[in-house]
């Protein structure tokens, strides 16, 4: 499932172990308004965030099931200019737990398809990256073979935050191509659909290069396509991602 944001519809086999981390750093701000005797004007607090590193482990449990363990230590940096304020938080993310179910397989028009489902436990992380409630997400993961070359993967899914009863919808798209030997590469569109506030689309792209049939490299950069700062429309804070940069590991090995 790495590097992309699309979760493939795949499932690990039966009996083996795959293990997928990398490192990712990501520049996002945020803007709140800010009312003075001067009149308005909004402040920005700009984010970095290092993810070092960020770790997914699954099972195959049988061939329609696999089990899947989340977890990424963070390192986060935000500053003020304005205000000459900065600040630096880090530890682990709460854990993850979660599986993903085939449900079909590629028959023509009929897509490949699995649905995946988790859950992130609260008090399993750093006090700085912890949620009040369990944080519960469903996803459902679709793929088609469009030649020898190219294939297509999207997924829908809806997500919570942990902090609250409003869910957040979510969509992406991607494009993979074989190029030469075994490497490959995506291009991707994906982002959130809060409903209730402004939606936020991104695009990334990447590489992958597959060293053997158990071991992938990968790397990939992604923008975010939206500043929804622009026009907070009443609202108390506005969030945008401006850039990721992201590599990583795939190794999966037998266990029985």
């Amino acid at each position: 499932d790495r590097p992309d944001q699309t979760e493939s519809a795949s499932i690990v086999p039966t009996g083996w172990l795959q293990i997928e981390a990398g490192v990712l750093r990501e520049s996002s701000e945020e803007k709140y308004p800010h009312y003075s005797s001067s009149g308005y004007s909004t402040l920005t607090e700009e984010y970095t965030s290092l993810q070092l590193p960020g770790v997914l482990v699954r099972l195959g449990l049988n061939e329609q099931m696999e089990l899947r363990i989340g977890v990424g230590y963070i390192n986060d940096k935000f500053s003020i200019a304005s205000r000459d304020l900065t600040q630096t938080r880090q530890g682990f993310d709460a854990f993850s737990l979660g599986t993903k179910v085939a449900v079909s397989e590629e028959d023509g028009l009929i897509p490949q398809s699995a649905i995946l489902a988790a859950l992130t436990i609260p008090g399993t992380g750093a006090k700085h990256f912890e949620s009040e409630w369990l944080v519960p997400e469903i996803r459902f993961a679709f793929a088609h073979t469009l030649s020898d070359r190219f294939s297509f993967g999207y997924n829908i899914a809806a997500m919570w935050d942990g902090e609250s009863a409003r869910h957040i919808g979510y969509y992406s798209f991607v494009i993979g191509a074989g190029l030469v030997y075994d490497v490959s590469c995506f291009a991707e569109v994906y982002g959130e659909l809060p409903g209730d506030t402004y939606p936020l689309h991104r695009f990334d792209a990447g590489l992958t290069w597959l060293i053997t049939n158990d071991l992938q490299l990968d790397a990939s950069y992604g923008i975010g396509l939206t500043d929804p700062a622009n026009d907070m429309k009443g609202m108390p804070f506005a969030y945008a991602m401006e850039s990721f940069v992201s590599a990583g590991v795939s190794w999966r090995v037998p266990l029985w």
